[in-house]
């Protein structure tokens, strides 16, 4: 005696009457299994969304408790399923219509094409058997109300066993939120919604006057009525955000996804924003709602001179990286000026191979998606705020300025100052790193893969409602690293030696060639000091390309070398070149090749030198490929690029 669920809810959804006259059963699961009810099976679980959630299997949140079958939970040795079956359901008064309703979440997702489902059956005889009724189909990511016409059955007592089978093989599970059987439509509400914070939900720390905005999150259709438009508001009880949404069609158990722009500053101390809906098709009357909240814990103390950064290992191809992008941009806007991120892509269109080189060989990385933080550590995106936070605290040894001109043929030359801040002996590299947000593409590259389709693995900023790959039609891409000056390592001994607060070294760097592909209104120019020894991020600073420019280039340049003082030649080199100088006074000459990754292969050390002078750079040993020569006389140096012939 099955029944198509389908065509019933398209029956039921066709009548005019939303509330129901009379209700035969209740059951909402909020005390865990009720009396005269049993289970089979070890799956079984009750509790909230986050108590029956395992890793593979994130059960939504539905504002009360649920009874859950969770598979996954029981690892993949347990194949099978379980059964949840009643106690006595007395119809023996119903004389019209019956209909039995379920709020349950079952997102069907078939693992490796095993078939898990949902039947329900039904005793007439107090339980010793039962009879196959109906089964139940997925019904996406959202907890979603379900129909059984039981009218047949009134008059009667009846027992119903729900079995939840996953196909012989290691699946999801579902839950439960709630069942009534009325004389006609109870559990659905005319206007009624979910509505979640999204990424906002994740972090809660956030530095006092940062500008928060983007907070985008997950709308649920609970309803009867269609959603064509309504109210989104956020609000901490004082300042209050509305967005208009008009011109939808959002049915019941539908979801789409919502952005607002407007920004919030964030206060001192901890402040709690609601998200919710309002004025649904003009009218104010909710019979229900499940709302979302964040938190903004403003921070008070973040040293304004101190930066850090982490730059995560991802690539369109990796499966679970949209976790690294969502962490990526939720620390950047809870933070601004003292958080940087930098998406280093691998194996796609968005690849620079140096950069990639760079991350995949620091020692201890683990795979993607991960974090490099400060080149001090590998950790998981989802690990990046609590160090970030601490290190925020601490007052840097020094400051960065970072400038920037643009020749005639739009190459870009930037430069750096170091502004120490206390009296130390240090020894630093500098380099830059150009990234780009906004970046898009046609071509199959430019698609995501996303682990986190279908909801199963839980809410991650969205990417549970996008397919798996995400259309290069849908993705954008931000913080992607386009640039590398002076090497992933930086050029060394720019900052090295005895200073005292107040000191200023500065270095320009050689010529950037900007790519014609590259939107400089999306462009930021990062700063970056690290140690020489351990290879650590000493400090960061990110600046937009306009304010690259706007500051100009460093004037305190007497620390540096002009370019035509050296000339390296041959540049593509079989055995050695020559280092050409011009020296007005007599300073001691070293010489450093460093490979692409920024590693040191040799150096070369010609003591003190006057005037012009020719000095050979031996590379018979060194491998086919392209280097930087690092060339140091004192505290003035100079880099040039050669190629090592095959």
């Amino acid at each position: 005696m099955m029944k198509n669920l389908l065509l019933l809810m398209f029956v039921f959804g066709m009548m005019s009457g939303v509330s129901a006259q009379e209700i035969y059963y209740s059951e909402t699961f909020d005390d865990g299994l009720p009396a005269e009810w049993f289970t089979e099976g070890d799956g079984w679980l009750f509790g909230n969304g986050s108590d029956v959630s395992s890793q593979f299997f994130g059960v939504p949140d539905s504002g009360s408790g649920v009874v859950c079958f969770n598979d996954d939970a029981l690892g993949e040795e347990s194949v099978g399923g379980g059964r949840l079956e009643s106690g006595p359901i007395d119809l023996t008064a119903a004389t019209g219509e019956v209909l039995f309703q379920m709020n349950y979440y079952f997102p069907n997702l078939d693992y490796q094409d095993a078939d898990e489902t949902v039947i329900m059956y039904v005793s007439t005889d107090a339980g010793a058997s039962y009879e196959e009724f109906m089964e139940f189909d997925g019904e996406g990511l959202a907890f979603t109300v379900g129909f059984a016409d039981l009218t047949e059955f009134a008059g009667s007592t009846i027992n119903i066993a729900l079995e939840y089978n996953d196909g012989a093989q290691w699946n999801f599970g579902f839950a439960i939120d709630g069942i009534e059987i009325a004389d006609g439509i109870s559990l659905i509400k005319n206007r009624d919604y979910s509505v979640t914070a999204g990424a906002s939900e994740f972090i809660a720390e956030a530095k006092i006057g940062a500008e928060y905005s983007g907070v985008s999150g997950i709308i649920t259709n609970r309803g009867l009525e269609n959603m064509e438009s309504f109210d989104i508001v956020i609000s901490d009880g004082t300042t209050e955000i509305v967005e208009s949404i008009s011109g939808v069609d959002l049915a019941r158990g539908q979801v789409m996804g919502y952005s607002i722009d407007e920004t919030i500053i964030v206060p001192e101390g901890t402040s709690t924003w609601t998200v919710s809906i309002r004025n649904i098709n003009g009218s104010d009357e909710l019979d229900a709602s499940l709302n979302g909240s964040f938190s903004l814990n403003g921070l008070a103390g973040i040293h304004p001179n101190k930066a850090v950064m982490v730059e995560e290992a991802t690539g369109t191809w990796c499966t679970w990286c949209p976790r690294g992008d969502v962490f990526l941009d939720e620390m950047t806007k809870r933070f601004g000026s003292s958080f940087v991120g930098v998406a280093v892509h691998n194996q796609d269109p968005m690849v620079l191979s140096a950069y990639d080189s760079g991350i995949t060989s620091f020692p201890g990385f683990q795979g993607f998606p991960g974090v490099i933080y400060n080149r001090d550590r590998f950790l998981d995106p989802s690990e990046i705020a609590a160090p970030s936070i601490l290190d925020m605290f601490v007052a840097p040894t020094v400051g960065i300025s970072i400038g920037g001109e643009l020749d005639g043929t739009g190459a870009l030359t930037a430069s750096i100052e170091v502004n120490f801040l206390e009296d130390a002996n240090v020894d630093y590299n500098v380099s830059i790193i150009i990234t780009e947000d906004g970046i898009t593409g046609t071509s199959s590259g430019y698609a995501q893969v996303n682990a986190y389709s279908g909801g199963a693995q839980g809410p991650m900023g969205g990417y549970e409602l996008l397919p798996s790959p995400v259309p290069a039609s849908m993705m954008v891409y931000d913080h992607v690293g386009r640039g590398l000056i002076g090497g992933f390592s930086g050029v060394p001994n720019v900052v090295s030696g005895d200073y005292l607060a107040g000191d200023i070294k500065s270095y320009r760097f050689d010529p950037y060639n900007v790519p014609a592909d590259m939107n400089t209104d999306n462009v930021h120019v990062i700063g970056v000091i690290t140690d020489a020894s351990s290879g650590e991020i000493v400090n960061v600073k990110s600046v937009s390309f306009e304010d690259a420019l706007a500051s100009g280039l460093s004037t305190s340049i007497s620390e540096t070398f002009d370019n035509t003082y050296a000339d390296v030649y041959p540049n593509l080199v079989v055995d050695q070149t020559t280092i050409y100088m011009t020296l007005e006074e007599t300073r001691t000459v070293k010489a450093f090749l460093v490979n692409s990754i920024g590693q040191t292969v040799t150096t070369q050390n010609y003591g003190q030198n006057y005037g012009q002078v020719e000095l050979q750079f031996d590379m018979t040993n060194v491998n086919a490929g392209l280097y930087y020569l690092h060339i140091q006389a004192d505290d003035k140096l100079i880099t040039k690029k050669l190629t090592k012939a095959e």
